[in-house]
């Protein structure tokens, strides 16, 4: 059995896709760390990504090439409100504080793309990026884990047409994103009427 973080695996799920000919994509994607610690949980719909570490996960039980998880709505707002999220990796079953069960979580059958390979490297700089408000919405709130109180976002990245790295403020240094720009024209002057 898979145990993670489940308000963590629900703040990653906002970027996940909805879109069924990017089928797979439809969920979160469980990988073993790299380095040995614990487990990556990543979704993303192709304008911008969410990531973060779960430290405490077991990463021996998450299979070797990882998983894709998608729990659907219900699952996702008790993952919201849950502590642990337990998945069995052979059926897809899963748990959230052994309260809410469900057998129509899903293992999305095909593979994840390589999400590591977009992460901007060595990015110091402040850009004058432009990007989509709907999404910086959902990513602000995801990664500042719902929060009530006010909290500020940090962006970064090479230049204005590149992926930028997003954080908040926040205690909470597990979880960041990724965001492409969009193409807008410049218009930031001061009004005319000042």
């Amino acid at each position: 059995m898979i145990q993670i973080n489940a308000n963590l695996f629900a703040r990653v799920a906002v970027a996940q896709s909805s879109d069924p000919g990017r089928y797979y994509l439809c969920g979160v994607c469980i990988q073993r760390n790299p380095r040995g610690e614990g487990v990556t949980l990543t979704a993303t719909d192709g304008h911008c990504l969410l990531t973060a570490h779960d430290p405490n996960a077991d990463p021996t039980s998450v299979p070797v090439d990882g998983m894709i998880i998608n729990l659907g709505k219900d699952g996702l707002k008790a993952a919201r409100k849950g502590q642990a999220l337990t998945i069995d990796p052979a059926t897809g079953d899963a748990s959230i504080d052994n309260v809410w069960r469900s057998a129509a979580s899903t293992i999305v059958d095909g593979a994840f793309p390589d999400w590591r390979r977009i992460l901007p490297q060595g990015v110091q700089i402040a850009t004058g990026a432009a990007f989509d408000v709907k999404i910086l919405s959902r990513l602000g709130e995801a990664l500042c884990g719902w929060r009530k109180s006010s909290h500020g976002l940090t962006m970064r990245g090479a230049d204005d047409a590149s992926p930028h790295i997003i954080a908040c403020d926040s205690p909470d240094a597990a979880i960041f994103a990724v965001c492409m720009p969009i193409r807008v024209t410049p218009t930031i002057a001061a009004p005319t009427w000042l």
